[in-house]
């Protein structure tokens, strides 16, 4: 039998874990993409100085 009670405690908690992991894993992909990003122009800039 599924208790509503402790469904209502539980729920909470597991909203705010899941924000969280959610919050982390997001974090850790934008600071990836934006080092990468910022890889690629360095290695842009570089390429063209190199030409000049």
């Amino acid at each position: 039998m599924f208790d509503l009670d402790e469904f209502m405690i539980a729920f909470p908690s597991t909203v705010i874990i899941g924000g969280m992991s959610a919050l982390v894993s997001w974090l850790v992909i934008r600071g990836a993409v934006l080092s990468a990003l910022r890889k690629h122009r360095r290695e842009q800039i570089e390429g063209h100085s190199n030409q000049l």
